[in-house]
């Protein structure tokens, strides 16, 4: 489909560093949607279910659900 998902994380590394950007364009435009509240460090893994939810992890534990 049209959806992208982006994980990975901010340079130089310090805290609040993770990021998740989301394209529902094909990779024309891209939003970001990180919950700078929840991530405190990199965001590593990224799934998208069948039913289009996005499941994404990283590191300290963090796992974000994106419907």
């Amino acid at each position: 489909g049209d959806r992208i998902v982006v994980v990975g994380e901010h340079q130089p590394l310090s805290s609040h560093t993770g990021l998740v950007m989301i394209s529902e364009d094909g990779g024309t435009s891209f939003e970001d949607i990180t919950p700078f509240e929840d991530v405190s460090e990199s965001v590593s893994k990224c799934t998208i279910t069948p039913d289009g939810a996005v499941v994404v992890a990283g590191a300290g534990g963090f796992v974000g659900i994106y419907m």
